[in-house]
């Protein structure tokens, strides 16, 4: 008798009926309610028996399933996929499949005006601007230092300044966050701009923002790095004589 055999103690009696395998010929013991129907020595006969055949199964939809309470197909806006939507759901305005279709759609179809995208960025600056709401965004989004910042960090380094990387939301002014702080009580930053991401920024907001507050801003660009001695005399001299001497 094979493993799926039921286990009895010698001395137990055994209540229920002895069975054969369908599909080698086994004896097997088997409980009376399952004894009725294919009976299979072990998982290997089960398999091997399924081979070949297609097993008609049921849709878990609608009444066929225990927890149905209602709802209807529909049809993704994006791909015409069908999906079924439960109730709560119904009164949606559109349906997606996926949350990748629900983007490709809204990229596609969803324009706003230049008044609105004007009052969008409006709402955003002033929320940026309550106090918590940056660092809750900076601590949810996990930012890491990028390749220029990690380039700009390790020259700063290499010349012994007291400057911290807070680019991680650490330390937030005005709404922004600013790369790098000066740690040794005055008030200096420096910023790193990336080719791509800031070219439609202008340097000068971003240093006349911070001026208000009384911190000195330097701005270097990231195509400025391949030249890392001007790079470093750019850094020296903002921090003055005191620093370029030591």
């Amino acid at each position: 008798m094979k493993n799926a055999a039921i286990k009895r103690a010698k001395n137990t009696p055994y209540r229920g009926n002895i069975a054969f395998c369908s599909l080698c010929g086994i004896e097997v013991k088997r409980s009376p309610s399952f004894a009725r129907g294919n009976v299979y020595c072990s998982h290997v006969c089960f398999s091997k028996s399924r081979i070949g055949k297609k097993v008609a199964r049921r849709p878990f939809t609608k009444e066929h399933n225990p927890n149905y309470r209602g709802g209807r197909l529909c049809s993704c806006d994006n791909c015409n996929k069908l999906v079924w939507r439960a109730p709560y759901r119904l009164n949606a305005d559109h349906c997606y499949c996926s949350q990748k279709c629900q983007g490709e759609w809204q990229s596609n179809n969803v324009k706003y005006s230049d008044e609105q995208k004007k009052q969008m960025s409006i709402i955003l600056k002033r929320k940026w601007r309550e106090p918590g709401y940056a660092e809750k965004m900076m601590a949810a989004w996990s930012i890491k230092p990028t390749k220029p910042e990690l380039a700009l960090a390790e020259i700063i380094l290499g010349l012994k300044l007291p400057y911290k990387y807070v680019g991680d939301g650490e330390f937030i002014l005005a709404g922004k966050c600013p790369d790098f702080l000066n740690m040794d009580g005055q008030k200096k930053l420096i910023e790193i701009y990336g080719n791509y991401w800031h070219r439609n920024d202008n340097p000068q907001e971003r240093t006349d923002l911070f001026a208000k507050y009384g911190y000195d801003t330097l701005i270097i660009w990231e195509s400025e790095l391949k030249n890392l001695d001007e790079v470093k005399e750019k850094i020296l001299a903002f921090n003055g004589e005191t620093q370029r001497g030591a």
